[in-house]
């Protein structure tokens, strides 16, 4: 016998807790029982999260965070493509709000002077916080080209 499960998902839905951001968006919560949550019940202590929906979640924080720096960074028309590679993992790692203080760096980048740019990264707590990503991201920025 083959059980529609949409009667148990919407019984659920009504009657397991969840928490929402202002944005509609899930939180991870503590149940009544002490165990982290996500959605409707969805217990992450016991199950974690399947690995089609964490890159899922890898695809829509990266599309996010390209929009950001494409909308913020003035001389992202300027760069190539490992370079914007760069803007966009570093936003994805420490978001807009704080790449956004990394003035001489973004200035470095309007003036295309790359060197300049790569030196600034290192004089960041970002850069000894990430090690090696940051030495990576760092020598792209020199190269614009992908190791």
């Amino acid at each position: 016998m083959i059980i529609d499960l949409n009667w148990n998902k919407e019984f659920a839905k009504e009657r397991e807790g969840t928490v929402l951001h202002d944005n509609g968006n899930h939180k991870v919560y503590k149940c009544p029982a002490g165990y982290l949550t996500a959605g409707w019940g969805h217990n992450l202590d016991a199950h974690g999260v399947l690995n089609a929906t964490a890159e899922e979640w890898l695809r829509q924080d990266l599309a996010a965070a390209q929009r950001e720096v494409s909308k913020n960074v003035d001389a992202w028309d300027k760069l190539n493509a490992p370079r914007k590679s760069v803007l966009i993992d570093m936003v994805f790692n420490m978001g807009w709000p704080t790449l956004s203080k990394f003035k001489k760096f973004l200035a470095a980048l309007d003036n295309e002077d790359y060197e300049k740019a790569a030196i600034e990264m290192e004089d960041s707590k970002w850069f000894k916080q990430v090690g090696i990503r940051a030495e990576m991201l760092q020598s792209i920025m020199l190269s614009g080209e992908y190791p």
